[in-house]
């Protein structure tokens, strides 16, 4: 049977902008591994976007569409951590404020995945990974913040009978990263792997909640992917591999050759890959929507 997976959410999945010029995207990968299977992906996720910002995603999902794949929330969190740190807040008030994250999450989450299920299409979930901040109270704070975040889709995945990807537990080596919060090359290639895993071996229809975190790579040669330190990028543009890279590769830079000859379904031209696109719709939506004091 046929399967069209839609994306929905932020830049997790809308990474293009972030891997042009070094390798495929998360949705090049899919699109990739994808040909020929008779599944199809359609990528309407929005770099930047919140979860207030993934409704207004809904109403572009394909009539088509036979399963659905969320991945938001990141946005949300790196907001909430700004407005503490703008805040100035004492440590006495900061964990206490941290926790209340959790809460502010849950009902927008809550309610967005109810928006989700209206139609009965099968959905797939992802948690938020653990970013890469150097300033170390920053560290600290993200990484308690993403654990309450990552629990509350967590519970709200089991309570919903839903399959949910734990991106924590994906995402564990540096060279997964573009940046500290972007997902690069090799990390886009684990993402897609667990998401093509959950769409053809997960039993839908059972409503059985179950974690998935496979840190297989489709090619072994990502395991040596060369890191700058200092910037998260590779040290060479994709152009610039070996040959030695480029043969185990080929299959996958197919992908990238696509691109060139105009838009293919699936894949957001530059137009649409604008950086400050997501972010404006973003910074609209928390206007409208302020809610209380965090």
């Amino acid at each position: 049977m046929s399967k069209k997976l839609v994306l929905l959410g932020d830049s997790i999945f809308d990474n293009q902008i972030y891997v042009t010029g070094v390798g495929p995207s998360v949705t090049e990968w899919l699109v990739n591994k994808m040909e020929g299977t008779g599944c199809e992906v359609e990528n309407h996720a929005i770099d930047g976007d919140i979860i207030d910002g993934v409704f207004n995603q809904i109403a572009s999902i394909p009539e088509d569409a036979t399963h659905l794949a969320l991945s938001v929330g990141g946005n949300d969190g790196l907001h909430y951590l700004g407005e503490l740190m703008n805040r100035r807040c004492l440590l006495c008030n900061l964990i206490p404020a941290i926790i209340n994250f959790g809460s502010f999450i849950r009902s927008k989450y809550s309610r967005l995945l109810d928006a989700l299920q209206e139609d009965g299409r099968p959905l797939m979930l992802c948690t938020i990974y653990h970013p890469h901040f150097d300033h170390p109270l920053m560290s600290i704070i993200a990484r308690i913040g993403i654990n309450i975040a990552a629990g509350v889709i967590l519970s709200e995945g089991k309570r919903r009978g839903l399959p949910v990807i734990d991106l924590r537990k994906v995402f564990t080596q540096v060279r997964d990263y573009a940046n500290p919060i972007e997902p690069g090359v090799p990390g886009g290639d684990k993402l897609s792997e667990n998401l093509i895993h959950v769409l053809n071996s997960h039993d839908f229809a059972a409503g059985r909640h179950r974690v998935y975190h496979s840190t297989d790579y489709s090619v072994p040669e990502l395991s040596d992917w060369k890191v700058n330190e200092s910037r998260y990028f590779p040290e060479n543009c994709w152009s610039e591999r070996a040959n030695g890279w480029q043969r185990p590769m080929k299959r996958i830079q197919t992908a990238q050759k696509k691109l060139k000859g105009g838009k293919k379904k699936g894949l957001r031209d530059k137009a649409e890959n604008d950086p400050f696109r997501g972010a404006n719709q973003a910074q609209a939506l928390r206007q409208r929507n302020r809610e209380g004091s965090f």
